[in-house]
């Protein structure tokens, strides 16, 4: 949720708008999305890029990886003395 929640916020969402239970849109529905939980907690954070990067591989069928690999490889090249 950390991309959907930082995309609504730079797209100046208000963040403290309350739900009918009176918890804040940062909280989640329920008011429990809060310390370790919070959506811009850094390990909910990298879990996201984690999937996010999931998704792309799934998407691209490899293509991503593959990329990547063919980059480093040439990069490589281009320090080896």
């Amino acid at each position: 949720m950390y991309f959907q929640s930082k995309l609504l916020l730079d797209a100046k969402a208000d963040p403290n708008i309350t739900n009918t239970g009176g918890h804040t849109a940062l909280t989640g529905l329920e008011g429990t999305k809060t310390g370790l939980d919070a959506w811009d907690n850094p390990m909910n954070i990298l879990k996201a890029a984690e999937e996010r990067w999931s998704w792309l591989e799934l998407l691209l069928g490899g293509l991503a990886r593959d990329h990547g690999r063919a980059f480093l490889e040439h990069n490589s090249k281009l320090v080896e003395i």
